[in-house]
């Protein structure tokens, strides 16, 4: 005779298994990577947790498939690298090979903590001041610090005053306008503008984006591809070039235009911004869900992360796990071309005053 209470965990594990299947179903559709184990909040042996994955499984896939279907078959002919995981330039044809190393960061939505820990690891033990750095997307959070000096907190400011000005909103981040989404930074990086200027103008800072043009009585009348920016003439060009690299419906409430094209969010046309003239085995990756990236978490982080404004709780635990991260692919990074601090800068940054 089976107890009730054997019956219900046989009925849950059988929901569990018919709902995993439909969810590696949906998730292969949208992408090659595995599917990760999708760990929430509620029980797992809960139908209500099973039924949340389900849904959150059904959304990312119905929009990876819907932003394939309009960007990817309109892409151009582009010059083909050895690794699948790096994007094909537009902008760098006439660039010349830059023996110095790189730090690219992947777009990873509100995940961006674990990529500023990584880079206030790399900026302590690392000689950074011939390193460059490229994002797009969220990523540029963490090239901003690397190659520019600014601050870790203050991102963690920026978010702060963004979300006040959210929680007055019905739809909170949903639709905002450019300058709403631009307004918290040029206050926040307004001390940081000679630097910012500098480091672009060294070619030591780049952002990338999806470029979208139109063109008359052709087919496709859309040309889509990765475009890098690395000229900033004053902080607001630098801060708008930033929207546009992070334009993802419906976040937005229209696409960017910059260099006489639009653009939508990097993440549409590549995992990774390579700096141009960057050889690939002198770049190095930093991504929190990009599992084939030089610098990624060893297990799959909470996808409700991923869409959900961080809390200082999260916030410090992103930091630390991205900082342990890269820490633990030392080896890697100096592999990459990095070179150590030597004995006297050590010293003279555990000496400075502590920003974080």
């Amino acid at each position: 005779m089976i107890s009730n209470t054997l019956l219900r965990r046989l009925t849950r594990h059988h929901a569990a298994l018919r709902t995993q299947a439909v969810i590696d179903v949906l998730w292969l559709g949208a992408t090659d990577v595995p599917c990760p184990p999708l760990a929430m909040a509620v029980s797992r042996d809960s139908l209500v947790a099973h039924a949340t994955r389900l849904l959150a499984c059904a959304f990312f896939s119905a929009y990876r498939r819907l932003f394939s279907l309009l960007v990817l078959p309109l892409k151009p002919r582009e010059r083909v690298h050895s690794s699948a995981s790096l994007p094909a330039l537009l902008d760098d044809a006439g660039a010349g090979a830059d023996d110095r190393p790189g730090v690219s960061f992947g777009g990873c939505g509100m995940l961006y903590p674990y990529q500023l820990g990584a880079a206030e690891y790399i900026s302590e033990a690392f000689d950074t001041h011939d390193v460059r750095a490229a994002g797009h997307s969220a990523g540029f959070a963490a090239a901003l610090c690397l190659s520019a000096g600014v601050p870790l907190f203050l991102h963690w400011d920026v978010l702060c005053a963004a979300r006040r000005r959210w929680r007055s909103r019905w739809l909170s981040f949903v639709g905002d306008s450019e300058e709403a989404w631009m307004a918290p930074y040029m206050c926040a990086l307004a001390p940081h503008e000679r630097a910012v200027c500098a480091a672009a103008e060294d070619g030591r800072l780049c952002l990338g984006h999806t470029r979208i043009r139109l063109r008359a009585r052709r087919w496709p009348p859309l040309r889509a591809g990765h475009a890098v920016t690395c000229s900033f003439d004053s902080l607001r060009t630098f801060v708008h070039a930033v929207t546009v690299s992070q334009r993802c419906p419906p976040f937005y409430r229209a696409p960017g235009y910059i260099h006489g094209a639009w653009g939508l969010d990097g993440a549409f046309s590549a995992q990774f911004t390579v700096p141009p003239g960057c050889a690939q085995e002198r770049l190095l990756t930093v991504s929190p869900t990009n599992p084939l990236a030089d610098i990624s978490p060893a297990t799959p982080l909470p996808p409700a992360w991923f869409c959900t404004l961080p809390d200082a709780t999260r916030w410090e635990t992103l930091r630390r796990m991205g900082y342990e991260d890269a820490r633990a692919a030392r080896g890697v990074i100096q592999r990459r071309g990095l070179r150590l601090r030597t004995q006297p800068q050590v010293a003279a940054a555990e000496g400075a005053p502590a920003e974080q």
